[in-house]
């Protein structure tokens, strides 16, 4: 199933300055790969079967932002992005921290992953005031793939669809293949096929949490988020509406301020390979 995105999301201009997008939907920030839109605000006549979502994006996926570089920071703006959610352990995150350009301006979420429950990232991606989110982790490819598949299915896109984002990172992490061969082969001795995101894999999982918990639906209610709380995203991410892509002003218009708030530390111990 190919995967289709509204190029119409964010403008494509010629100039370094302003983002562009290739035709797979990936979005060019060279210090921030693997960054792409996750969910658009889709329309009440969109069948969830043919996975058209349109523009106006409201949740984004990428690695660690903390890299971004100076001459890209103007780029990441255009976003208009309110909050961030890392899933990055506290070692991870205070490994990249002092190099961090961006946290000063927008409202840092950090999310506990105790047995790898999304529950509290999930509420959090609910509430209409933290529109636009972006979602990442170190390589933006398994924490997140996992959020992602769990805020997708919430949306009512399919399982194929949803596999089909997810493979998206092997292509968006190609960039920095190296390093991410580093951590999960060098790292933590991992085979080299970790480094890829196969849409077979997310089949595999979703076909498990099926088999475990009935559905993906039913995984969420299991960890604390119920089905009301699931339609109650789906209606937020519908009814968003992003004044920023069309605007010719400065750039400076649309940088976000905030307060940086650590709502909570990551606590796991498991070894973190993307």
């Amino acid at each position: 199933m190919k995967l289709s995105r509204s190029k119409s999301s964010i403008r494509i201009r010629s100039t370094s300055r302003h983002l562009t997008q290739s035709n797979s939907g990936l979005l060019k920030i060279d210090s921030l790969p693997n960054l792409r839109v996750l969910c658009q605000r889709i329309s009440n006549e969109t069948s969830p079967e043919s996975s058209a979502i349109l523009k106006t994006a409201a949740i984004y996926r990428s690695s660690k932002p903390d890299k971004i570089v100076e001459k890209d920071v103007v780029k990441f703006r255009q976003l208009s992005i309110k909050s961030i959610v890392d899933f990055r352990s506290k070692e991870e995150y205070l490994l990249t921290k002092d190099h961090n350009l961006i946290d000063a301006e927008y409202t840092l979420y950090k999310v506990c992953l105790p047995n790898n429950n999304y529950q509290p990232a999930l509420k959090l991606i609910s509430e209409p005031d933290n529109l636009p989110v972006l979602i990442n982790c170190a390589y933006g490819k398994d924490r997140t793939g996992i959020i992602s598949a769990l805020i997708l299915t919430c949306l009512g896109m399919p399982k194929s669809y949803v596999a089909a984002e997810y493979a998206l990172s092997t292509e968006g992490l190609e960039p920095v293949r190296q390093l991410v061969y580093q951590d999960i082969v060098g790292k933590y001795e991992l085979t080299e096929e970790f480094c890829n995101s196969e849409t077979e894999t997310m089949l595999k999982l979703l076909n498990y949490i099926e088999e475990k918990y009935t559905s993906v639906e039913g995984y969420m209610c299991h960890i604390g988020f119920s089905l009301e709380e699931q339609h109650r995203l789906k209606a937020n991410v519908e009814a968003f509406r992003h004044l920023g892509y069309e605007d010719d002003n400065d750039d400076d218009d649309h940088k976000v301020t905030g307060v940086v708030s650590s709502k909570s530390e990551t606590l796991s111990s498991h070894p973190k390979s993307d």
